[in-house]
């Protein structure tokens, strides 16, 4: 596009041609054949066949755009032969006297036409084809929210009283533990069995657990067609909650079990948020959430449920709300307490970074790759001393000593990583 105006107006392009033969993509199959056969110098026989298929680009076509396997085939014949009966019937005629010989000559021909259509498009055992006048695939626009990449810990919520505080800790009392991801396709043997933990190489049953299985497209579609060559295979977006466990940078000084439980798992929330670049729904005509959810308690019928909110519209990425904008990577790697300011929550950089990436350097990795708090878990039992004194003594001694290792419970820990394997997680 040699004009970068029309590009950037935001106006939809169109683009016609007047012949687009010459531009076309399907693939077309001409083929024919040509038979004559000499009975004798006065009769000939001749046949002709010729047949052209189109393959279609898909098998979805549009009305008026079908494509064809037709066949035609013609038999002709051609007989000549001289006749003296001609010459003497028309010598007869008064004042004509013929001297050149005379000749019978009969020529004829004929042809059919056998229109068909690709195997291709037909559709439910039907083999008369089908076109669509408007599927309607592309009449709304669909906004994928099945990656986890995108998603991230949320704010608290509205609708609870604490999410007005500001550079308070209370802001985070009521936060539970929510895990948001996609299982990796080696657990499903793609990569083969020697890539499965050892717990989960033979345990069949909790490969089958359907809040861990494999989805196939057609458990939940199962009138959609799978062009060949396409996965299957349906992604989804896993969200587990656990109201009974605490989530990260929950500091509420008391309301815990002896073995480091939340009392009270209603009054407990989890969120995620993400981005979406469209900030005009009703321009795009975006109407709608489409979500298809697997019961969650199917193995326990009559279990109490939660609710589920969506917000949509602007929402605040102030995680740990403070009013400030803190970058990891942001974070001194020496520690110098010059270079960022402390607050409630932990340590907010004074300088923003030019690149989003952490430091080559893997002393400075370790100094700014440590959470949304910008405290390491050393710091993170100095600056919180006292809470975590007063937490721990309404613990057990595992309990205790598991929040006295990670007290931001924001520690990452690799998914393929031997302390899940030692763990048996999954099983």
């Amino acid at each position: 596009m040699i004009n970068t105006a029309l590009l950037s107006s935001g106006q939809p392009i169109r683009i016609t041609t007047e012949n687009n033969e010459l531009f076309g993509l399907q693939q077309r199959s001409l083929f024919g054949a040509r038979f004559d056969y000499k009975a004798s110098n006065k009769l000939t026989l001749g046949g002709t066949f010729m047949t052209l298929t189109e393959k279609p680009l898909t098998q979805k076509v549009n009305y008026m755009e079908e494509p064809i396997s037709n066949s035609i085939f013609g038999l002709d014949l051609n007989y000549s032969s001289p006749s003296r009966f001609l010459t003497k019937l028309v010598d007869k005629l008064p004042f004509i006297s013929t001297k050149a010989p005379s000749s019978f000559t009969f020529s004829g021909e004929y042809a059919q036409l056998i229109p068909g259509h690709p195997s291709a498009i037909n559709s439910g055992g039907d083999k008369g084809g089908a076109s669509y006048l408007d599927d309607f695939e592309a009449s709304r626009s669909v906004i994928d929210l099945k990656s986890a990449v995108p998603w991230q810990l949320s704010g608290t919520p509205q609708l609870f009283p604490e999410s007005q505080l500001v550079d308070n800790l209370e802001y985070g009392y009521n936060r539970a533990k929510v895990a948001f991801y996609n299982i990796d396709p080696i657990f499903y043997n793609r990569g083969g069995t020697s890539n499965l933990p050892a717990s989960l190489r033979n345990d069949r049953n909790a490969l089958s657990n359907h809040y861990v299985r494999e989805m196939i497209e057609q458990e939940v579609f199962p009138f959609k067609e799978t062009s060949t060559g396409q996965s299957t295979v349906l992604p989804t977006l896993d969200i587990a909650y656990y109201p009974f466990l605490r989530g990260p940078y929950n500091y509420t000084p008391n309301g815990f079990s002896p073995n480091g439980n939340l009392n009270n798992p209603k009054s407990r929330w989890g969120g995620l948020m993400r981005r979406i670049d469209i900030n005009d729904f009703e321009a795009q005509n975006i109407e709608y959430i489409e979500l298809w959810v697997m019961d969650s308690y199917m193995y326990k019928p009559g279990s109490q449920g939660g609710d589920l909110y969506f917000n949509i519209g602007n929402i605040s990425e102030d995680i740990l709300k403070d009013g400030r904008k803190s970058l990891e990577n942001g974070l001194p790697a020496n520690e110098d307490p010059s270079k960022y300011d402390e607050t409630n929550w932990g340590r907010v950089a004074k300088l923003q970074p030019v690149i989003q990436a952490f430091d080559n350097d893997p002393a400075a990795r370790r100094a700014q790759d440590v959470g949304l708090d910008g405290l390491s878990n050393t710091n993170e039992r100095i600056k919180f001393q006292q809470l975590i004194a007063q937490i721990k003594n309404q613990l057990n001694p595992d309990a205790a000593l598991a929040f006295e290792n990670d007290p931001s419970s924001d520690d990452y820990t690799y998914f393929r990583g031997g302390a899940l394997d030692q763990s048996n997680a999954g099983s």
